[in-house]
């Protein structure tokens, strides 16, 4: 991904040197069509409204953060030459169906708006490498998202979607998806597909089952499915040989796949708040594991081991019918 770090340089500049370059009347024309569709600024120059940077006379970096814009024009994307675009803490309830003509861009910035729909040409930000889409009202992605080949940070944070779209698994070089906090229902199969994703964040959803391969998955690094309702972890996810945290806490599971022990890399465990009557034998024997946290369970003593960072407290009341010589706490006299 290519950075903006010279932009950022460029911005901290005392004096603006774009005052003294000629600008792109295209790109001047975008920026009073925003600020007469936004009334609010009406008081405001073209280069005054946010944060600029202009290359060889077009515009290449917009910040507009938190400027309270409802509506975008609809020749937003004559900005051809934009890289960054943040909109973000704004009152967007929809996006131009041009703003797929911004082919530019790498990072584009839409968290805390109000957006029910996304235009399908949003597939066509054929270099966009980062796109944020937290605290919003979507119910759902286009399947167009699938298209976006340079993709490498996906985040949908605190919406209302059901489904991701069938084809994520096209998304090659996606690293980080973060899904949490929606609707979830199932996840697309194609999802496995996913060989560079290093961390998947889907915590508080409506998820019943993972994919049965999940476990090729293989650069995976963090998984969080927290508050769900998983009632089992397939078979597969012992493969995922560079885990290093997983978190399944808030789920409905009974038991964990014998499997679970051949994550060799896997340092933090998290299993509080589950149904689980039983641990597989040598969990404490995973080389890398550092905090097993599995309190709030249906645990008996005898599951009580040293590698268990947080055991107490458990609910013990069916313990006392497996063995009538116990000390386990909570048993009748």
């Amino acid at each position: 991904m290519k950075k903006i770090t010279l932009f950022l340089l460029i911005a901290l500049c005392p004096i603006m040197l774009i005052a003294q370059e000629k600008h792109s009347p295209q790109d001047l024309k975008v920026l009073k069509r925003i600020i007469s569709l936004n009334p609010h600024l009406d008081r405001s120059a073209p280069l005054q409204i946010g944060t600029q940077i202009w290359n060889n006379g077009r515009l290449t970096y917009l910040n507009l953060f938190s400027e309270r814009i409802a509506v975008l024009p609809s020749n937003i994307g004559d900005l051809t030459s934009l890289v960054y675009l943040n909109l973000d803490l704004n009152q967007l309830s929809d996006l131009p169906y041009s703003i797929g003509d911004l082919v530019s861009l790498e990072e584009l910035y839409l968290s805390d708006n109000m957006l029910v729909a996304l235009p399908s040409s949003i597939g066509n930000l054929v270099n966009l490498e980062e796109l944020y889409l937290s605290n919003n009202q979507l119910t759902d992605v286009p399947e167009s998202l699938s298209y976006l080949s340079s993709l490498k940070l996906l985040r949908l944070n605190d919406n209302q979607i059901e489904y991701l779209p069938e084809g994520i698994g096209d998304l090659y070089d996606l690293e980080n998806l973060s899904v949490s906090r929606n609707n979830l229902l199932e996840l697309p199969e194609s999802i496995v597909e996913l060989e560079n994703l290093y961390v998947l964040i889907l915590s508080e959803n409506k998820l019943q089952d993972l994919p049965s391969d999940i476990g090729s998955l293989s650069s995976l690094h963090q998984i969080s499915i927290e508050r769900n309702d998983l009632d089992f972890l397939p078979h597969s996810i012992g493969n995922l040989q560079r885990l290093s945290s997983l978190s399944l806490s808030g789920n409905n599971l009974s038991e964990l796949p014998s499997s679970i022990i051949y994550l060799s890399r896997l340092r933090d465990l998290l299993l509080y708040g589950n149904q689980l009557r039983s641990l597989p034998e040598g969990i404490c024997d995973m080389p890398s594991i550092k905090s097993i946290k599995a309190s709030n369970n249906y645990l008996c003593e005898k599951y009580f081991e040293d590698c268990i960072e947080v055991f107490y407290p458990q609910d013990q009341s069916d313990c006392c019918s497996v063995n009538g010589n116990l000390k386990w706490a909570r048993c009748p006299e």
